[in-house]
């Protein structure tokens, strides 16, 4: 008797009530794990990895360049290993592309980065925030950094370990650059993560950048 009042449970399944429990439980549980795992978030990081990278090896082929060579692709026509330099990426001068980006440049001619290198969607994008940016200060022997927006909260939080970057622009290329400090959105600092002037990170004259080296 007592299997059959079993066996008639089971055969008329869920009531309304318990399945209405199930369905909000697993509500429940999707919004715990979407807020853990923020695909957004996630998705944003990546691209700032990948950037990260990008500008690394960029860096990396121009110091190889220079270690054969003896100069930087763009010196030349009164631009000399002393100045001054700022470019954004898909210029001529960096080395990456010819003329309009319809060639290789000077660094992959010399097999310092494959010419698949080209197709990097800093390079095509006419979003100023999606470019890649180098810069150089004044003397032969000041550094090449190499320098992106990023787009991740991860990657904007600024710290010891993550410094972020003030450039300032002239026509669209850097032409100065300092550390900045902190995201607290007030003048010499990086915009806050979110909330009132987040969206600050949208343009070149605001934002912060993260830079190899």
């Amino acid at each position: 008797m007592k299997i059959e009042n079993w066996k008639l449970k089971i055969n008329n399944g869920f009531t309304l009530v318990e399945l209405l429990i199930v369905i909000a439980l697993i509500g429940i549980l999707s919004v715990a794990v979407l807020s853990t795992i923020n695909p957004i978030e996630q998705t944003n990081k990546a691209r700032d990895s990948a950037m990260k990278n990008d500008a690394s090896e960029i860096l990396g082929a121009l110091e190889r360049y220079y270690a054969s060579q003896s100069t930087y692709p763009w010196v030349g026509d009164g631009v000399t290993l002393e100045s001054a330099v700022g470019y954004s990426a898909e210029q001529e001068d960096v080395g990456i592309c010819g003329a309009n980006c319809n060639t290789n440049g000077k660094l992959i001619d010399a097999d310092e980065l494959k010419p698949a290198f080209r197709n990097k969607s800093f390079l095509t994008t006419d979003t100023d925030v999606e470019k890649v940016y180098l810069y150089k200060d004044t003397g032969a022997s000041a550094s090449v950094h190499v320098c992106f927006v990023p787009k991740s909260k991860t990657f904007r939080t600024d710290s010891d370990t993550n410094p972020l970057w003030l450039l300032t622009f002239t026509q669209g290329v850097p032409s100065g650059m300092s550390e900045a400090n902190g995201n607290t959105g007030s003048t010499g600092s990086c915009p806050p993560l979110s909330g009132t002037g987040a969206d600050a990170w949208g343009t070149l004259d605001s934002a912060c950048f993260v830079c190899v080296p």
